[in-house]
């Protein structure tokens, strides 16, 4: 790419401002524009439960939040600004008959960070006594896992790439793109912007706005949310609930610096990306904390003071589409179908995208996110996976 090219990054949230501010450090003479219809942050990443952790039961998935887990930890000095990352640990609870599924994954997570802990059940009663244990439950503990804020951590990915002379700009609503000989014109309420390269990354949007260069891409948006409850104070002083998947239980939860659970709610394909997202019932809730209170004792007589829901972009194998959008389309690309975990990976994709973007050749961290991978027949599949997970 010429490093004075003009690059346009479709969508505000962590993902493209991750790839945005990355792009004004490898490439610091193109004029880079972010361009999103809403001011602030909203959507996906504003309704995150921000989870932090590297295990996984897919190893690429395990290196890209390794990798990110790394940054997270030395936000200040990479990024700048505040990312929220508190080191609370991050709990993988299974049954006894998933303990090789468990051993395998978090031996794939070791390399990236603080060596994983097994822990049996009398480990776990001792450790965190807020937790409902049963003979049977196995667990790894990363103790630098936790949760952070995405709202935050965009913020300062914001102001870092205006910093270094980048264009953010809002109420802009992209409704399709023209390819042409010179580039990429992308549409829009306020004109049409003429870019060299266009990268997708408006989660929800992303397969409207690719169908029309004629793509197809499969990023169904699905409704999820998270009910916020007051955490029971069953912990001594200075000690933290940690953030937790429960695979026995099939449900997730972490901590907020406020001592409030964020309990998640499970995804629904129920919704229009072009309408306002209808907030979580009360059977939604309570099936969100009926799942959590098998965990976490004292929760089901706990306050329930709130919920949060959004969309965000689902893919057939709950893996994003990152990288190049098609051969046949030179300078678009994707970083799109997150399905809900693209926090814990965004500092990674922006590194890894922008790569890709400055014509290095694709980062093998990425390889295996190709879009072909759908319609070559070869989706995602962990190696080692669990029964929710």
């Amino acid at each position: 790419m010429i490093p004075d090219q003009k690059i346009a990054v479709i969508g505000a949230g962590i993902m493209g401002s991750s790839i945005a501010y990355s792009l004004t450090v490898r490439l610091p003479r193109a004029e880079v524009l972010l361009l999103d219809s809403q001011p602030g942050t909203f959507g996906a990443t504003a309704y995150s439960p921000g989870i932090i952790r590297r295990h996984h039961t897919l190893t690429a998935d395990a290196r890209l939040s390794g990798e990110s887990l790394a940054v997270y930890r030395h936000w200040g000095e990479v990024v700048g600004g505040d990312c929220g990352y508190r080191p609370v640990g991050f709990l993988m609870l299974a049954d006894r008959s998933q303990e090789t599924a468990v051993r395998l994954n978090s031996d794939a997570a070791a390399p990236w960070g603080m060596l994983p802990e097994w822990l049996e059940a009398d480990d776990l009663r001792l450790r965190f006594p807020e937790l409902a244990v049963r003979d049977d439950d196995i667990a790894v503990l990363e103790t630098d896992g936790g949760y952070g804020s995405p709202t935050l951590a965009t913020a300062s990915w914001q102001a870092g790439f205006r910093s270094r002379g980048g264009r953010h700009q809002v109420g802009v609503l992209v409704g399709g793109l023209d390819e042409h000989a010179a580039g990429w014109g992308v549409r829009t309420n306020i004109g049409v912007l003429d870019a060299d390269a266009v990268v997708i990354a408006n989660g929800v949007g992303a397969a409207p706005l690719l169908a029309t260069v004629g793509l197809d891409v499969p990023v169904t948006p699905r409704r999820i949310g998270l009910a916020h409850i007051r955490l029971p104070r069953t912990r001594g002083a200075g000690l933290r609930t940690p953030s937790c998947i429960d695979d026995v239980t099939g449900t997730y939860f972490a901590p907020r610096d406020n001592g409030l659970l964020a309990v998640g709610v499970r995804a629904r394909p129920e919704c229009d990306p072009a309408l306002q997202v209808v907030p979580l019932g009360s059977d939604e809730i309570d099936e969100a904390r009926s799942r959590g209170a098998q965990r976490v004792r004292g929760l089901a007589a706990a306050a329930t003071v709130g919920s949060q829901v959004a969309g965000d972009g689902y893919t057939p194998d709950t893996r994003p589409i990152l990288g190049p959008a098609d051969p046949a389309l030179p300078g678009l690309y994707v970083a799109a179908g997150f399905s809900g975990g693209g926090f814990k990976i965004a500092p990674a994709v922006g590194e890894h995208v922008s790569a890709v973007i400055a014509e290095e050749p694709v980062p093998e961290q990425i390889q295996p996110y190709r879009l072909g991978r759908f319609s070559d027949g070869e989706p995602l599949t962990g190696e080692n996976p669990y029964a929710y997970m």
